[in-house]
This record gives C-alpha cells, structure tokens and sequence, in this order.
C-alpha cells in the first residue's frame, strides 16, 4: 500500500508536534506542518 504525503507529513509531525511547548515559531518542522495544512484544508496553525 502506498503511503500517502498527508500521511507521510501526520507521521513526521506526531514525532514532533508539541514538543516545543506549543510555540510552532521554534520549531524544525514548520515547513511539514504548512504543507499539511495546506493538503488538508487547515488555514491556521492553532498553537501559532
């Protein structure tokens, strides 16, 4: 089965998401978490 890139982004940013007390400014994965809102239809980061 072919892994999806929205998947392939959740499993990337479950590792990370929140690790950083919830200020998305300071984190490695900014990039991965814009592209998958993007992908999913979510126009804002909510910890932003």
């Amino acid at each position: 089965m072919d892994v999806t890139r929205t998947e392939e982004l959740e499993k990337i940013l479950e590792s990370v998401c929140g690790t950083y007390e919830n200020d998305c400014s300071k984190c490695p994965r900014q990039k991965e978490c814009e592209e998958y809102c993007k992908l999913e239809g979510i126009y804002e980061i909510i910890n932003k």
